[in-house]
C-alpha cells in the first residue's frame, strides 16, 4: 500500500495505519 500521495502523508501526519489506510481509501 505504497502507492498515492497519502503514501507518505496522512500515514506520516497520523502515524496510525488504520487511519492512514482509511483516509488513503477516502481520498482515493
Amino acid at each position: 500500500m505504497h502507492r498515492g500521495p497519502c503514501a507518505n502523508g496522512a500515514a506520516v501526519l497520523d502515524g496510525s495505519m488504520a487511519r492512514y489506510v482509511h483516509q488513503c481509501l477516502a481520498v482515493n
